[in-house]
């Protein structure tokens, strides 16, 4: 059995410690996320497209930073890393809305936001790893 072994850790140990520190900081920009979502929506009557659209990016420039500092060995310029990472949360955004929107649509979730947007986490949280990856670390796996 051929392992490579980084720092007395297989790969694919080193992989999942990399996805638990992942999943704190997404933990943490959760939270901002799903926070002002619910305030723009209940507190100050915006639509969830507008909710969405005000929350996501704080949320998104808020995780760029743990994961730079937390996760992810920087494997490229700063710039050029920024740019990826918002290129990938650009996309995540997209998919955000329309899962948003979509989700919206089933009465239940409508009912309960919270639940809704942890759905919404939960689909984006592995495309966001591995395209984040990528985009510090040049590589996915």
């Amino acid at each position: 059995m051929n392992q490579e072994v980084q720092g007395g850790k297989s790969k694919w140990q080193s992989l999942i410690l990399l996805k638990f520190r992942f999943l704190g900081t997404s933990i943490i920009a959760t939270g901002i996320d799903i926070g002002l979502y619910l305030l723009l929506y209940y507190q100050f009557g915006c639509s969830i497209l507008v909710a969405q659209s005000i929350a996501y990016p704080i949320a998104v420039l808020a995780k760029f930073f743990l994961e730079k500092y937390f996760v992810f060995d920087s494997n490229r310029k700063v710039q050029h890393t920024f740019f990826l990472a918002m290129l990938v949360s650009g996309i995540g955004y997209v998919l955000s809305l329309i899962l948003v929107y979509f989700l919206n649509e089933i009465a239940f979730l409508h009912t309960y936001q919270l639940l809704l947007k942890l759905i919404e986490k939960g689909i984006l949280f592995f495309y966001n790893f591995y395209f984040k990856r990528f985009a510090f670390e040049k590589k996915f796996l």
